[in-house]
């Protein structure tokens, strides 16, 4: 995402979901004014070591404790299909961007192609628990 979008007087980005930092650390390194959000208080706590100075919050995707037409920029990687209410979630997303602001979504892959388990298995101790009725994983991957 970082290839195609440039930092400049538009570069106030929300990065939902935003686990340890390891793209909020990339993104203040191109020049954005990062905030991350995770629903993970030991996520927030890694990601305010790895991007020290930053703007980490422990907060929930659904509700997000900011202005209206706040972001430029409203990340998410591999974290709305872990919402209860996907819809509501993204809803929340729009109404932090800026008109003419961009959202980013990106998801795992197909289920059966993707060499996520790895991952999960990793960092699956350091998750939450889903909340009853999130789709998990792979909610958005089927095609």
């Amino acid at each position: 995402m970082l290839n195609y979008i440039e930092a400049g007087s538009a570069n106030k980005l929300l990065d939902v979901g935003c686990g340890s930092g390891y793209f909020c650390k990339l993104a203040v390194d191109k020049g954005f004014d990062v905030t991350g959000l995770d629903a993970t208080p030991e996520l927030i706590a890694e990601a305010k070591k790895r991007a020290s100075g930053k703007n980490f919050i422990v907060g929930e995707m659904e509700q997000l404790p900011f202005e209206e037409n706040y972001f430029d920029i409203v990340c998410g990687f591999n974290s709305f299909q872990y919402a209860t209410d996907i819809k509501n979630a993204l809803k929340e997303a729009k109404r932090v961007l800026k008109d003419g602001g961009k959202l980013s979504v990106m998801i795992w892959g197909n289920k059966e192609d993707c060499e996520a388990a790895t991952y999960l298995k990793a960092v699956g101790s350091l998750l939450p628990p889903p909340a009853p009725g999130a789709g998990g994983p792979f909610a958005f991957s089927e095609n």
